[in-house]
């Protein structure tokens, strides 16, 4: 197990106690009108949280949803890829929030880079 995987790991065991994001509840129904707003809803928000937490976990140098996804194709092996976005919007909604992040709660702090973290708690 490589250290990204391991980093993945950590926060999907402390994001077990979050509410996971509204979009995606729906995308994981069987209700085929609520895929559908799932997928409408990740349309507009873009991630934005996604490219931050990779970002500031040093994994990829990017600014926008599609570039990361790409970068992050390349180092994260793809076993991970279809939970890996759940568990970083959870994580940076929860834990890794864009300003003043709880760096004190994190469990992965031994992994982050905090790159431009100016401000944590």
């Amino acid at each position: 197990m490589n250290e990204k995987t391991r980093v993945i790991n950590k926060i999907q065991k402390q994001i077990k106690d979050f509410v996971v994001p509204v979009v995606t509840v729906f995308a994981r129904s069987q209700n085929p009108y609520l895929v559908l707003i799932s997928c409408l809803l990740s349309l507009r928000t873009k991630d934005k949280t996604t490219v931050e937490a990779s970002n500031r976990l040093g994994w990829v140098k990017t600014k926008n949803p599609e570039q990361t996804e790409i970068e992050l194709g390349k180092i994260i092996p793809k076993d991970y890829w279809i939970e890996l976005n759940t568990a970083l919007v959870t994580f940076g909604q929860n834990i890794c929030l864009p300003v003043s992040p709880y760096c004190g709660k994190c469990h992965i702090g031994d992994y982050c880079k905090k790159i431009g973290v100016a401000r944590h708690r």
